[in-house]
């Protein structure tokens, strides 16, 4: 393999301009050579010579600059290039896509372990697909009705009246918190009914047949392929409540089974133990991870969503809703292992700091591994989201949240897919891809994450 030369592009849709970043192994001379081939004329191609050497890469976008047209090289300056982006171009308009909405599925279709596949949900089990409202649509529901059903119509907003009053005031509450009003409400799992979000499916336990619960032996292990199904001893209820009696440990298959935590408990395949979801005791029910399953789509979607596209999903719902691009990948309760000591003596939890730097780019590199481009390759470009990154520490963790001026959001994941981020197949693996010169700022390294897009 040629390392000579290295070329980078991205497209930037918002100032509709391709930046180029050449990288030579030595100091360009009067052999060095940058031009734009038109071929096809919609699909520019950049090629670089240089000291025997040469390397083509396709451009993202097509670019207004004439067939031939050589790029100026400066003696001792970077060889990097901005090119405007040709007016007909339709890769300069990009709008934010959620991985799997609940229109591209198939209702009744069988939901899959991605590993293995195994059957999790079984065909006809899921009959309608629903959207799940974004984060916080119960408290909203307070601010966007000023009359709720069953008000009368007068303005007076006070609780002020007799003791008759205030009590019909108080059936009024429950009411319509029953009907979505207030802050305590929520949307359970139901039967038959696939609930869709960001990152996860919401079904209800018993649609689902194929998946089983950790089980964890004295010294704190979890073994491949034990565990116990779902199926065989309950519903979620049941084994929410057989935690608060005793001391809640139970025994299954000789293996100890670690009381589930508050909110989440991870959720394996039966087949393969692959981590598929986590069990959601706040939805009563179980939340299946997009990037670990398949289904059948009603579209020609490109491919499966993977973790990164998931992320940069949520990431950018989180910028929406709160204004800050800023975020603490956090282990979801109750995902994390239990405790194994390092040398220090305690445990390491992963945990990420991003910030998103620009929320949607499309990018080319001529170092792109060939398993991680897109279905129709690396020539068409990569979509994705450019961020700052780095590992944190929990006590800066702990910090960041208790400041009460803090912008930083908490998003979580699961333990084992924070790991994943954090390895070198992971986001330093993007950053490799970037010139070494924009490969860290702010403290932070530089990353990309693959961004959702079904038409790409």
């Amino acid at each position: 393999m040629d390392t000579a030369i290295s070329i980078y592009a991205e497209l930037l849709p918002n100032i509709r301009q391709v930046s180029i970043a050449v990288t030579l192994a030595s100091p360009p001379n009067s052999s060095t050579k940058s031009t734009i081939r038109d071929f096809p004329a919609s699909i520019p191609t950049l090629s670089v010579h240089h000291a025997g050497s040469s390397k083509s890469l396709t451009l993202p976008a097509s670019v207004a600059v004439p067939d031939g047209y050589e790029l100026p090289i400066i003696p001792g300056r970077p060889l990097e290039w901005r090119l405007p982006v040709h007016p007909q171009n339709s890769k300069a308009q990009v709008e934010d896509e959620v991985p799997w909405e609940a229109k591209d599925l198939v209702a009744g279709s069988m939901v899959s372990c991605r590993h293995c596949n195994a059957t999790l949900v079984l065909k006809g089990s899921v009959e309608v697909w629903k959207d799940l409202p974004a984060e916080g649509w119960a408290e909203m529901m307070e601010f966007w009705h000023c009359h709720k059903p069953g008000d009368d119509h007068g303005h007076g907003h006070g609780d002020s009246g007799c003791a008759e009053e205030r009590v019909d005031k108080d059936e009024d509450r429950e009411r319509l918190a029953s009907r979505g009003y207030g802050a305590n409400s929520a949307i359970l799992a139901q039967k038959g009914v696939g609930f869709v979000d960001l990152t996860t499916f919401l079904f209800h336990d018993e649609d689902c047949k194929g998946v089983q619960l950790p089980t964890y032996t004295e010294n704190g292990t979890t073994p491949a392929g034990k565990g116990n199904s779902l199926k065989s001893e309950g519903n979620v209820m049941d084994l929410t409540s057989a935690t608060e009696e005793g001391d809640g440990n139970e025994v299954v298959n000789g293996h100890q089974r670690k009381p589930p935590a508050p909110g989440s408990l991870d959720i394996f395949c039966k087949s393969c133990s692959t981590q598929v979801g986590c069990l959601n005791n706040a939805k009563g029910g179980i939340s299946l991870f997009k990037w670990a399953v398949t289904v059948p789509t009603t579209s020609s979607l490109p491919s499966s969503p993977q973790l990164a596209e998931c992320i940069s999903a949520i990431l950018s719902a989180t910028k929406a809703r709160t204004g800050s691009s800023k975020a603490l990948l956090l282990p979801i309760p109750g995902t994390e292992p239990l405790p194994c000591e390092g040398e220090d003596g305690v445990r390491e939890q992963p945990a990420v700091y991003t910030q998103i730097l620009i929320p949607a780019i499309t990018y080319a590199s001529t170092e792109q591994p060939a398993e991680s481009s897109p279905a129709q390759g690396v020539d068409a470009g990569v979509p994705a989201m450019k961020i700052l990154y780095r590992p944190v520490e929990k006590e800066e963790v702990d910090k960041m949240l208790e400041d009460l001026r803090s912008d930083v959001q908490e998003v979580n994941l699961a333990w084992e897919e924070i790991s994943r981020l954090l390895r070198e197949d992971g986001l330093s693996q993007t950053t490799r891809l970037l010139p070494v010169g924009q490969r860290e700022l702010m403290g932070c390294k530089v990353g990309l994450l693959a961004r959702w897009a079904s038409s790409s």
